[in-house]
C-alpha cells in the first residue's frame, strides 16, 4: 500500500463520490492510498487500522476455510465501504478483501478519529447501510429456496446500478454460479422480455 500525496486528485474522488456526505464530523483527515494488484485492504491476519472507501478499481472478497479451500463471496466496485464490521463489532475480518487490479481508496485513521466517528450519527447510519446492503445480498444469494433465476432477479433490481448488469464475471462472483448457468438465465430472461441485452455482457432490466 501506497499513500498518493496528490490533493487534486484526492479532491477529485471525494468530490465524484461525496464522501463529505456521510459526516456531520469536522476536520476529518483524509488520505488517498493505493493498492497494487494481490495486497490486502482488509484480512484477518491484520488489525483494522483505517475506514476504506473504495473509489477506483476491483476488490474481490473471500473467505478461506480450515481445509483451505477458497469461497468466494463478492467482487466489490466503488462505491464500496471496507472495515465496516470490523468497527461495529471491534473485532477483525473474518475475509479477505484482495485488490484485483489497481485499487484507490480514501481512508480515515482510527487511531486519528475514532472517537469523533463514534459520535457521529450519519457516520454511523452509512456502516448500519453498508452493513444491511452486505447481509442482504449474502443472505439471498446462500439462500437454499431461491434459483438462480430468481437470485438474478434480485441482485439486478437491488444490487445492479439502474437495474444493469455489467460484467458476467463480476455477477458469476456475486451469484456463486458458473458462467453456462448464469448465461442460461439471462437468455430465458432475454427471451422473456424480461431483461435486454445491450451488448456483450450488459443486461438491462425492463421496468
Amino acid at each position: 500500500m501506497d499513500i498518493v500525496n496528490q490533493p487534486d486528485l484526492l479532491k477529485n474522488y471525494i468530490d465524484r463520490y461525496k464522501i463529505h456526505e456521510n459526516f456531520t464530523a469536522d476536520n476529518l483527515h483524509f488520505r488517498l492510498f493505493h493498492y497494487s494488484k494481490g495486497e490486502y485492504l482488509v484480512s484477518p491476519l491484520k488489525s483494522l487500522e483505517h475506514i476504506l472507501f473504495l473509489v477506483d478499481g476491483e476488490v474481490q472478497i473471500y473467505g478461506i476455510s480450515t481445509d483451505t479451500s477458497f469461497s468466494p463471496i463478492a467482487l466489490s466496485h466503488a462505491p464500496s465501504l471496507f472495515g465496516d464490521l470490523e468497527f461495529a463489532t471491534g473485532e477483525s475480518s473474518l475475509f479477505y478483501a484482495e485488490a484485483q487490479n489497481e485499487v484507490y481508496c480514501i481512508a480515515i485513521s482510527l487511531p486519528l478519529e475514532q472517537e469523533k466517528l463514534r459520535q457521529d450519527i450519519r457516520f454511523l447510519n452509512t456502516i448500519l447501510k453498508s452493513i444491511g446492503k452486505k447481509l442482504s445480498l449474502f443472505s439471498v444469494m446462500e439462500a437454499n429456496g431461491k434459483n438462480l433465476e430468481e437470485r438474478v432477479r434480485y441482485y439486478m433490481e437491488h444490487f445492479c446500478e439502474h437495474g444493469t448488469l455489467r460484467g458476467i464475471n463480476n455477477a458469476m462472483m456475486q451469484l456463486h454460479c458458473s458462467r453456462r448457468q448464469l448465461q442460461r438465465v439471462l437468455s430465458k430472461m432475454c427471451k422473456t422480455g424480461e431483461i435486454i441485452k445491450i451488448k456483450k455482457g450488459v443486461y438491462q432490466r425492463q421496468q
